[in-house]
């Protein structure tokens, strides 16, 4: 697996559990399912630079 990848993938995980989110309060946020909202923050998915600012 790409390293970058998967540390930004750890480091959006730690991120999420110090502010206390989930994926259901993010993905309303951002306009998408909880499934896919995760999917993208592991480096599954794509975003469009749009859903990117707002995750930002």
């Amino acid at each position: 697996m790409n390293d970058a990848k998967t540390a930004l993938g750890q480091k959006i995980l730690a991120t999420k559990q110090a502010k206390g989110l989930t994926w259901a309060v993010l993905a309303e946020q951002l306009g998408h399912s909880p499934v896919w909202t995760c999917a993208a923050c592991l480096g599954q998915m794509s975003m469009t630079a749009e859903t990117t600012t707002k995750a930002s």
